[in-house]
């Protein structure tokens, strides 16, 4: 029988079932393919993930809710299981915890500026990064979890803002809410706008999350971060085809691209009203050269990333370039590590072809993200949406190695970059639902 008799005949049967009987085919696919889904997920994680929405200061501890969040989030990785062997890496996350001493040398050695912030609340928002890397690498957190939760968080947020009853800042009109800054807001919707497209199981569902997304991120105003969210979409759709030295022609192609759109078509279309807000830019800009110039080898200390402007009324300003920040915080040395971590493990740009599906291609087109928007965001190196990303690109790597070698997880038993939740049956405590329902080995 042809193909198009089969299709035919299955239109017929579908046409000759009742209403209510489509209906209830179609609630119980639904239903089936919710329960797949949130099976997937680990509440804790998902639940802190949410909570990192909110950023009020918490009442007697000085730090921002959502930072005391990322602290908890990181010591209950470390009092769960590594599911992962990331001792390949074992070199790499000894540089990074060092790395967090030297900084701890540099700012106990640097002469502070009035205006600096606290470098130790600094330093440990660093150390709590570094530590959130590791436990996402190594599979103690399941980081599906985290990147739906914080999706699910900020897609709220727009909900809410939308509606009337989250925060407003002084962006008055673009999207914000509980995120506060206009530059971090574009941030996280650009980031996790490309990492949940890992967990897409079809073309509707990544069609649906980039619609989405893409409709979030104008609403954000943020061109940077528009403009980084197309860069990392080329990357993420087209590298997966392309060898090392096609990827380094492509990174060129997407830097040349993206600095001809936001300089000389910044002003342009919808952003024609941005005169006055870019000629502050410009000149926080001038002033972060003239620290640049003036920082050591080795750094002015941790919280120094600021400038102070006079004709503004008296006010501080934190830098707009993350390159910049690391260089007058930790010097070159410290600045070399963050960019080398984010172009060799994330964007891992000089790497051969690999044997992962290309939606594992996902973190580095977050990675290429990352670094387009350090260029204009501010403070995006480290923190903890750069962490996130980092630990999945570790992930990324050694699933990669297993499946090479063949060893380790298969592709059968993960869930995007997690081992599949095993869920069991009610009555077979011990059986896997697939064991159960064709008689084989693996994971639900």
């Amino acid at each position: 029988m042809s193909q198009s008799s089969q299709v035919y005949m299955h239109l017929n049967e579908v046409q000759g079932k009742p209403e209510h009987s489509r209906l209830s085919e179609a609630f119980s696919r639904g239903s089936a393919y919710v329960r797949s889904q949130s099976g997937q997920i680990r509440m804790p994680e998902f639940i802190m993930a949410f909570l990192l929405l909110f950023g009020n200061a918490v009442p007697g501890i000085g730090l921002p809710f959502n930072q005391l969040v990322i602290l908890v989030l990181a010591v209950y990785g470390l009092t769960r299981k590594a599911t992962f062997d990331v001792n390949r890496y074992a070199t790499l996350r000894a540089i990074m915890f060092i790395a967090m001493g030297y900084l701890a040398l540099v700012s106990l050695n640097g002469v502070h500026s009035e205006d600096a912030s606290d470098w130790t609340r600094r330093l440990l928002r660093l150390v709590t990064a570094t530590i959130l890397i590791w436990v996402i690498a190594d599979g103690r957190l399941h980081v599906r979890s985290i990147v739906l939760g914080y999706s699910t968080a900020i897609i709220f947020n727009a909900i809410a803002y939308f509606a009337g009853f989250a925060p407003v800042t002084g962006y008055y009109g673009y999207l914000t809410g509980w995120l506060g800054d206009k530059n971090f807001s574009g941030l996280v919707y650009c980031l996790f706008g490309l990492m949940i497209l890992s967990f897409a199981r079809n073309k509707i569902e990544v069609i649906l999350a980039v619609v989405v997304f893409s409709g979030l991120l104008w609403a954000t105003g943020s061109r940077t971060s528009i403009a980084a969210y197309v860069a990392g979409l080329i990357w993420v759709f087209v590298a997966h085809r392309l060898k090392s030295a096609g990827r380094i022609v492509l990174g060129v192609a997407l830097y040349w691209m993206i600095d001809i759109l936001t300089s000389d078509y910044a002003q342009s279309g919808a952003f024609a009203d941005r005169t006055g807000t870019d000629a502050l830019r410009s000149l926080i800009d001038q002033a972060t050269e003239v620290k640049v110039h003036d920082t050591g080898f080795f750094g002015q200390g941790l919280g120094e990333a600021y400038v102070y402007l006079t004709h503004t009324g008296s006010k501080t300003w934190f830098f707009h370039n993350s390159y910049w920040s690391a260089l007058v915080e930790g010097g070159w040395l410290w600045m070399i590590l963050v960019v080398a971590v984010t172009v060799l493990y994330i964007v891992n740009v000089f790497s051969g072809k690999k044997t992962l599906p290309a939606k594992f291609y996902v973190v580095q087109g977050a990675g290429v993200a990352i670094m387009i928007c350090a260029s204009r965001l501010g403070e995006v190196f480290y923190t903890w949406p750069w962490a996130v990303a980092c630990g999945l690109a570790l992930r990324v790597l050694v699933l990669e190695r297993e499946q090479r070698l063949g060893i380790g997880h298969d592709e059968a038993s993960i869930e995007g970059f997690d081992e599949r939740i095993e869920i069991r049956d009610a009555e077979e405590k011990k059986t896997p639902v697939h064991a159960l329902t064709e008689g084989k080995d693996t994971y639900a």
